[in-house]
């Protein structure tokens, strides 16, 4: 996978996170149910699911789950290692856990510090970046007879 494409599969997967987010499932929709992440019925994704990555449909997105693993905050990681490896989980599995034991502004902000490795972005250009999705999300959410 090339570095551009890499960078579009994590940002599509934040675009997914900020949409709807779930726990334990790679994605589901609106009744709870698993689907595949791709699915046009899907409302809510993990952080792997958000990749593409699911065990039933097409398998795993190893270098962007690889990607997030190396963005986790590093006082974090020799915890998960261990959790990970007294039940002998692969390394994407460490992904997982950070979803399932954190919130959807932890992995919102995973996936902030994965696509600011790959392009060598400054903080304050992140937080530029976050600011103005955070305008955006607004705006698209507000009816414009509001703005009138």
């Amino acid at each position: 996978m090339s570095n551009e494409v890499l960078l579009e599969t994590l940002r599509k997967g934040r675009e997914r996170i900020a949409r709807g987010w779930c726990k334990g499932r790679f994605a589901i929709d609106i009744t709870g149910g698993s689907v595949d992440p791709d699915s046009e019925r899907a409302v809510r994704w993990c952080a792997r699911g958000a990749v593409g990555s699911d065990f039933t449909w097409r398998g795993l997105n190893t270098e962007a789950e690889a990607a997030l693993t190396r963005a986790l905050p590093q006082d974090w990681v020799a915890h998960a290692v261990a959790v990970c490896s007294t039940y002998s989980l692969p390394n994407g599995n460490i992904v997982a856990y950070y979803n399932n034991s954190h919130t959807q502004a932890d992995v919102l902000a995973l996936f902030d510090r994965a696509i600011a490795s790959l392009t060598r972005r400054t903080d304050a250009e992140l937080v530029a970046e976050c600011v103005q999705r955070a305008e955006q999300a607004v705006e698209a959410r507000v009816p414009e007879a509001v703005y009138a």
